[in-house]
């Protein structure tokens, strides 16, 4: 299903959700030492952040911190992966919190502005 016919209102929390869903199970899985299951779960992760990163425009002034802060989610999220480090799936899981905490505190319009392209299952 694309973004089109989806409330971006609702869309970018539940993605955020989604992708803090994946991160609490691959934290879980890495702590059993399930490494390959941490790793698609963490990839599923990776996906999700990386579509809330590409509905934003990295040359507007009200999206440059964000995208440039969904990166960051990204290679934490890889490092976290790739170093078998839960302390990294820790700071993302804190501050995708933080960010899904923002979303409600903009005005509706530059919230419906942030929508992502499409939505990831």
């Amino acid at each position: 299903m694309g973004a089109a016919g989806t409330d971006p209102y609702r869309m970018v929390p539940a993605l955020m959700e989604g992708a803090l869903e994946r991160i609490t199970a691959a934290r879980s899985k890495m702590e059993r030492r399930q490494l390959g299951q941490a790793n698609r779960l963490l990839g599923a992760a990776v996906s999700i952040v990386n579509e809330l990163r590409q509905g934003l425009d990295p040359r507007a002034p009200l999206d440059v911190n964000q995208y440039e802060l969904y990166g960051y989610l990204t290679r934490q999220l890889t490092n976290a992966n790739l170093h078998t480090r839960v302390e990294f799936l820790d700071e993302v899981s804190h501050l995708l919190q933080e960010m899904r905490v923002a979303w409600f505190l903009l005005p509706p319009r530059p919230r419906a502005q942030r929508a992502p392209a499409a939505v990831i299952r």
